[in-house]
């Protein structure tokens, strides 16, 4: 087996450092702007507040959450919707303010751990975005529309059973006998 002359640890983290910008805002807050991207492909920027006794704020300053109910994405009126982002918020030990801010205290110690786990609850919540109906209904649609010319072009007969309403099951009758069944399930909260 050959030997690899690369640290590939140092030069990730050298990538790390050159991809990561610093903006000092006021004395006492900073935006830091991530290589780490969310569903907009936009880098994720998280804003750490010295609060003078030793201990920091980094927060999102509300954009996570926003940018989603922005985008149509309305968490409040789902309880399946609320609960997902309640555990993935808990999961990384980050706490929701009623301003829909995303925020972590921390020391100057745990600093860089809480700053990364903000960041990564941060592109998980905005990836909440591909639970709304509207965009499963979308790829469900396309699903749809794929199947049908595949029916249409090779003269499948086809048979659509709806026994759920989270579940649709194609039958595929094909030549001699064949069947294959074809099923997906919606994820659409209600």
């Amino acid at each position: 087996m050959a030997q690899l002359d690369i640290d590939f640890s140092k030069q990730y983290l050298e990538w790390l450092k050159q991809n990561i910008e610093q903006y000092q805002i006021r004395d006492s807050i900073f935006r830091i702007t991530l290589p780490f991207l969310d569903r907009n492909n936009d880098c994720v920027e998280v804003y750490i507040v010295d609060n003078g006794d030793g201990t920091y704020q980094i927060t999102d300053d509300g954009a996570t959450i926003n940018d989603l109910e922005f985008s149509g994405f309305d968490i409040e009126t789902s309880e399946r919707r609320k609960k997902i982002l309640n555990s993935i918020v808990a999961a990384y030990g980050i706490t929701r303010l009623d301003t829909n801010e995303l925020v972590v205290k921390c020391t100057r110690d745990d600093l860089p751990l809480k700053k990364h786990m903000l960041a990564q609850c941060m592109v998980k919540v905005s990836d909440m975005f591909y639970l709304s109906k509207n965009t499963i209904q979308s790829e469900m649609n396309t699903f749809d529309r794929i199947i049908w010319k595949r029916v249409v072009d090779t003269e499948y007969h086809i048979s659509r059973n709806i026994n759920a309403s989270y579940m649709t099951v194609f039958v595929l009758y094909l030549p001699a006998s064949f069947s294959l069944c074809v099923s997906y399930l919606s994820l659409a909260f209600r």
